[in-house]
C-alpha cells in the first residue's frame, strides 16, 4: 500500500523520451480497500488489486476500460518493481515520502 513515483523503467516498450518525461512524474497509489490510483502524462486511471501477503506480490490488478492485466509487483524497503505481463522489463518505482 501507499504512494509511489517511478524512478526507473527498463521496458523495451517505452522509448528513451518516454522514460525521461514519465521519471519523477508518473505516480501510483494504493489503498487499503483494493483499490489504486495511477497517474502518468495526461492519463489518469482507477481500478482494484489484490495482494499476497504471503509472497509480498500483486498478483491482479483490474483495469475498468479494458480487459483484465496480470501484473507482478515485488516490494523490497522503500522500492517497488513491476512488470507487467504483456510488456518484457520493469518499472521501478520508490515511497512517495509526501
Amino acid at each position: 500500500m501507499g504512494k509511489w513515483i517511478l524512478s526507473d523503467a527498463d521496458n523495451t516498450g517505452m522509448g528513451e523520451d518516454d522514460k525521461k518525461e514519465l521519471i519523477g512524474q508518473a505516480r501510483i497509489e494504493f489503498t487499503a480497500d483494493g483499490k489504486y490510483i495511477s497517474h502518468a502524462k495526461e492519463d489518469g486511471e482507477t481500478g482494484t488489486y489484490t495482494y499476497n501477503e504471503k509472497t509480498k506480490i500483486l498478483i491482479t490488478i483490474t483495469n475498468g476500460k479494458s480487459s483484465d492485466e496480470k501484473v507482478t509487483a515485488e516490494v523490497a524497503g522503500n522500492k517497488l518493481t513491476v512488470t507487467q505481463e504483456k510488456q518484457k522489463g520493469a518499472m521501478i518505482f520508490k515511497r512517495a515520502t509526501e
